[in-house]
């Protein structure tokens, strides 16, 4: 396996274990430059942020709507039983 380095393309270490899954710091950095960088994913979050102002505001609306629905089903119920009496 052949990792890149500052100066270039150097032969991994001779001695010792090396992880694969580990990559090396500079490759790190040039990949958070380019990441950066990147105004595509600019979107997402726009579309992120919006969805969460939905529902938001979804939970306020749900919200008043299951206490305007509770009364009113208490006052139906209690009508409903004093018209038996």
């Amino acid at each position: 396996m052949i990792q890149r380095g500052r100066t270039g393309i150097r032969p991994p270490p001779k001695t010792g274990f090396t992880d694969p899954t580990k990559t090396n710091c500079c490759e790190e950095a040039d990949n958070m430059r380019e990441l950066w960088k990147d105004t595509e994913g600019l979107t997402t979050v726009e579309y992120a942020l919006l969805l969460a102002l939905v529902v938001v505001a979804g939970i306020a609306a749900w919200q008043g709507l299951g206490t305007q629905v509770g009364t009113t089903v208490n006052a139906s119920s209690g009508t409903i039983a004093n018209a038996g009496t």
